[in-house]
């Protein structure tokens, strides 16, 4: 399991890494970086580190290299270079790796939630952990997740409700599970991705 996250979000860590930990008096190199992703519990080793920097350079971060082989976000373009096509495609990349983080928590915690008292808190454990880091994550990109489950549904959401056709017109419906989350800008509220529900029948007295 813990595969499949790194292998989704490493380009996050170093791009985070980079970021806030490194300068022209202070670059970093592949190892350093790795050792660090491999302390949060994430395998990674140096190669990795330094495809995932090209990757990033290719998307227009303007990563510097050293004589000795270090690197360093620099400091005078600590942003993408002006080019819509390269920022949108950064946007896009990081609200899919949110989305599959998302879905593999979630399945995650429902295997958690499975396991026997004893052995579940050691999972949990980790579970919050990568929560937190996803978290940080979103908030380092102005992203954050609507809370949708519980909610009464209508058409005006911007949500795909994949089984509307199960219910009739009129009726009165909630959204019982979230499969991908709707994410906004956290400072204006701007639709970044639609989300993916599972509706349920709301009932009532009378309908029993």
């Amino acid at each position: 399991m813990k595969g499949i996250i790194a292998k989704k979000t490493i380009i996050l860590y170093v791009l985070k890494m980079l970021k806030e930990g490194s300068s022209l008096e202070r670059p970093l190199t592949n190892s350093t970086i790795a050792k660090v992703i491999n302390s949060l519990g994430l395998s990674c080793d140096r190669k990795t580190v330094g495809r995932n920097i090209g990757y990033l350079i290719d998307y227009g971060y303007k990563i510097e290299k050293t004589p000795k082989g270090y690197y360093f976000l620099s400091e005078d373009n600590m942003c993408l270079k002006k080019n819509k096509k390269n920022s949108e495609d950064i946007s896009n990349i990081v609200i899919d790796l949110i989305v599959e983080e998302y879905r593999f928590m979630k399945s995650y915690k429902s295997l958690i939630n499975k396991l026997l008292s004893d052995k579940s808190q050691k999972y949990l454990s980790t579970y919050n952990f990568h929560c937190d880091k996803l978290n940080e994550i979103m908030n380092s990109h102005n992203i954050k997740y609507v809370e949708l489950e519980g909610m009464k549904y209508d058409d005006g959401l911007s949500v795909n409700p994949l089984n509307i056709e199960d219910f009739e017109k009129n009726d009165e419906l909630i959204i019982e599970q979230v499969i991908e989350p709707l994410l906004v800008t956290k400072d204006e509220g701007k639709i970044l991705k639609s989300g993916t529900v599972i509706l349920a029948k709301i009932h009532t007295k009378e309908g029993k």
